[in-house]
């Protein structure tokens, strides 16, 4: 394991740690948080990556009922108009799942929340616990336009690009940071590649995105939060198409201990696949589960791939064969947590 990499995830680990008796999570369970630092390479080259943290929790309680995507809860937050919020489930047979909010009715001695995602019938028991978050937005996770670490420019593609997958689309949306007047009095802000204005543009927990970064200096991009206890479950879109799943850990892990389970085959060809991407050509690097070799991890070249980690602060695709459907409810992708994934240093 890289030494440098090995301090960053201690370093987060002991933060988490010295922030136990801090954090509170729903029915006491403690929240820790940290902090750490992932490596942004450039010139021009891409960076796939992802925060481990989340934000912290608004509100949270016990779910009484389920009719489809529609829960209700014992308690309901003020939630901003236009910023992201996200539900997640805390125990039950559907622990893991963090869905995005839609719709709420209620306050604080409950209400109703509907959010996005294939719940089937019966799905969520009575009692279960759920807490309610802000989700990432460009401006909170990257940090305001006016002091953030992504390189700015007078002119798209003139500096860092961040771009952020649309699952629906099956393409990358590009933003960036702009930088306006004279020196020292510069001005900024986040906008799309058509100028929009961007910094409430949510950048899902759970996910990935990708900055391109356009100097040959290396950002070093601070990433903090809580860290979630619960492994996290993602539902994942078939038929050949492509799922960006974020490491939840703040510290490499394993393929053989992530949880993952994509279906095997015995080719690459034949079985689900996972791809990291290659900062230096931009392409990907491929793996799978060998049905052939008791499911254990092979490369698409043959080599055995059980070792092979996912960064810290990193993240995969995830691509089902062209002719498998999703995987939705109890067959979505689960990933561990902490607890889970024998993190050294914890």
């Amino acid at each position: 394991m890289n030494p440098i990499n090995n301090i960053r995830f201690t370093f987060a680990a002991v933060l988490a740690a010295l922030s136990l008796a801090t954090h509170l999570q729903a029915g006491g369970v403690a929240q820790p948080a940290g902090i750490m630092t992932v490596p942004v390479v450039g010139p021009n080259k891409l960076n796939l990556l992802a925060t481990p943290f989340a934000r912290p929790v608004v509100a949270e309680g016990t779910i009484s009922a389920q009719t489809g995507s529609t829960l209700t809860v014992s308690t309901v937050p003020t939630m901003t108009a236009g910023l992201p919020y996200v539900l997640e489930v805390q125990d039950g047979d559907y622990i893991g799942v963090v869905a995005l909010v839609t719709a709420s009715t209620g306050n604080s001695t409950g209400g109703t929340v509907t959010v996005q995602y294939n719940f089937p019938a019966g799905a969520i028991a009575a009692g279960a616990r759920y807490a309610i978050r802000p989700d990432w937005t460009i401006s909170t996770l990257f940090g305001a336009a006016a002091s953030s670490q992504i390189g700015s420019s007078t002119s798209y593609g003139g500096g860092d690009v961040l771009q952020i997958f649309n699952p629906v689309t099956q393409k990358l949306e590009n933003f960036w940071r702009q930088r306006t007047g004279s020196s020292p009095n510069f001005n900024y802000a986040w906008l799309t590649q058509a100028g929009a204005s961007a910094d409430n543009v949510r950048v899902p927990l759970g996910e990935g995105f990708i900055i391109k970064r356009f100097s040959s200096t290396t950002l070093n991009l601070r990433l903090s939060g809580e860290l979630r206890q619960s492994r996290t479950r993602k539902e994942i879109l078939g038929n050949g198409k492509l799922n960006v799943i974020a490491n939840p850990n703040p510290y490499p892990v394993r393929l053989d201990q992530s949880g993952l389970t994509p279906t095997a085959g015995s080719s690459s060809a034949a079985a689900d696949n996972v791809h990291f991407i290659n900062p230096n050509t931009g392409r990907f690097i491929s793996y799978f589960r060998n049905s052939s070799q008791s499911n254990s991890w092979f490369s698409s070249t043959g080599s055995n791939a059980n070792s092979v980690t996912i960064p810290a602060g990193g993240a995969i695709i995830l691509q089902r064969g062209s002719t498998r459907g999703d995987l939705t409810g109890r067959s979505a992708a689960k990933l561990n947590p902490v607890s889970f994934a024998n993190a050294p240093g914890i």
